[in-house]
């Protein structure tokens, strides 16, 4: 409801962090004089960039959330909150390492484990240095089995052996800073599945 009028929204994005995008930038067009009836047809025209939210249904069953172009302690919880709002025989995690958060770098990837945990995965994978290691056990700690969490030290070596372990009906999350080529894991997920 504006002072313009009513209108319903379809906003094709995954997640909170977009809505809220949509409706402060509608306010914004709506203050600088753009009417309702230009507004509502172009949210509904959104697309999400390359690798930043990307829903992949891929024909054997299985769908990726492929947000592997970059990450921060923030969006990863935004993500993790879409995954566990999905609906899905499983919920898989491929999180890869948050580079350049200093020395705050572990106690970031901590606080986003305990989040995960809570985020009803039935397995969490990480991938990278120490903080993405940290990330599982901080899950762990905070309640996911240990039997549900690996940690690869990088992609290359993590893309074939988590592809072995999806099955149709998965939903996968797949994050990491551009730094831990989480999208290698994308790519071999749709070439099994794709």
């Amino acid at each position: 409801m504006t002072k313009e009028g009513r209108a319903d929204i379809k906003v094709p994005l995954l997640g909170r962090g977009h809505l809220m995008n949509v409706v402060c930038a509608s306010a914004v067009a709506l203050e600088m004089g753009v009417d309702l009836g230009t507004i509502v047809p172009r949210i509904a025209e959104l697309k999400p960039a390359s690798r930043r939210a990307a829903v992949l249904r891929l024909p054997k069953g299985v769908t990726i959330i492929d947000d592997s172009y970059n990450s921060s302690p923030s969006a990863l919880k935004r993500s993790l909150d879409v995954v566990a709002r999905s609906w899905a025989a499983r919920r898989i995690g491929v999180i890869g390492e948050m580079l350049e958060l200093g020395s705050l770098s572990v106690d970031l990837h901590r606080d986003c484990g305990r989040v995960a945990a809570q985020s009803k995965l039935a397995k969490l994978f990480t991938i990278g240095g120490d903080p993405a290691r940290q990330l599982g056990d901080a899950a762990i700690d905070a309640g996911l089995p240990r039997a549900a969490v690996a940690h690869f030290d990088n992609s290359n070596e993590a893309a074939p052996l988590i592809a072995e372990q999806v099955t149709s009906g998965d939903v996968v999350l797949v994050k990491g800073s551009r730094g831990t080529r989480t999208d290698v894991v994308v790519e071999r997920l749709m070439a099994v599945f794709g």
